[in-house]
């Protein structure tokens, strides 16, 4: 996958976890889980939570 797509699963996954849990309980980690990626996938698209938001 490339990694432009991996940004936008991402970012699709992180509105799921917001929308489902809140944004205080969007974490790097819920977001991972949610997009069914590894955590350092998550460090390689986006440098912080904050940068993905």
């Amino acid at each position: 996958m490339a990694a432009k797509d991996r940004r936008e699963e991402l970012i699709a996954a992180a509105f799921r976890v917001m929308v489902r849990d809140g944004v205080t309980r969007a974490t790097t980690r819920a977001i991972v889980t949610e997009a069914e990626m590894p955590l350092g996938v998550f460090h390689y698209c986006f440098s912080s939570r904050e940068e993905l938001l």
